[in-house]
């Protein structure tokens, strides 16, 4: 069982994960919780996530990365035999070996609806270090894409998902930190680190265990796709505007 340094156990939290990692011998249990950020508190339900997923936990998984760490216990031969956690990874470590020990034939996971954590959100929490985070985030996304073709569900929408997710979320965060500059290269990135991971998605002979995939070099035609995409965004959002702006208000981007 694992538990960070930002967050608490509540009472009883071993003793349900433990019978409910019993009861279905599943080889990795999760749950809800609470998020704590200045001073208000946030019910986290990853369960919905996990029961949205039902057809294709791997996948829905991958895309979202919805398990909080200190909600996990789990066998400890099967984290052994994953590898533990990467530390050459900057961030995310956590979310790379859930997705290994999950790639394993014939493990099965729960995340079950219960707040049994309560996870506090500080200024210099690893989660607002925007630019490690996209690194490590799309390191992680490389490394697992070619175990998405063993499991039920379609390999390319899930990647496409991932990776358009953690880039979105990366210009979100440089937007509210007033990096417009920034922001726009996150975007710009998008369409190149596509093509990229999907290249080595199926023509990669490594395996997740490797902490550094090897990812095409970029070209002048990958650069001037991600220009091309960019100012294609940018003039269909321009021409209905009229529409976007209220759904970017709901995103908090404007």
């Amino acid at each position: 069982a694992f538990l960070d340094a930002d967050d608490e156990w509540l009472p009883e939290k071993l003793k349900i994960s433990l019978d409910h990692l019993q009861s279905e011998n599943r080889v990795l249990v999760a749950h809800n919780g609470w998020v704590v950020e200045d001073g208000e508190e946030t019910y986290l339900d990853i369960a919905a996530r996990y029961h949205a997923a039902s057809n294709a936990l791997y996948h829905g998984l991958y895309r979202r990365g919805f398990i909080s760490t200190s909600s996990v216990v789990a066998h400890r031969a099967a984290v052994m035999e994953a590898g533990c956690f990467d530390e050459g990874l900057l961030i995310g470590q956590d979310f790379d070996l859930w997705l290994k020990i999950l790639a394993m034939p014939g493990a099965t996971f729960e995340v079950f609806d219960k707040p049994l954590t309560r996870y506090h959100i500080t200024p210099g929490s690893i989660t607002s270090l925007t630019r490690r985070r996209l690194v490590s985030t799309l390191k992680i996304a490389a490394r697992h894409a070619p175990a998405l073709r063993q499991h039920p569900g379609s390999p390319l929408v899930s990647l496409w998902f991932r990776i358009a997710a953690v880039h979105l979320e990366a210009v979100r965060a440089y937007i509210k930190d007033g990096k417009s500059l920034l922001s726009l290269w996150a975007l710009l990135l998008t369409p190149l680190n596509i093509i990229k991971i999907s290249y080595f998605m199926y023509f990669s002979t490594q395996t997740p265990s490797q902490s550094e995939p090897e990812l095409p070099k970029m070209r002048i035609f990958d650069v001037a796709l991600g220009a091309w995409f960019v100012a294609v965004m940018a003039a269909y959002l321009y021409q209905f505007r009229g529409i976007i702006d209220p759904i970017l208000r709901l995103l908090g981007i404007r």
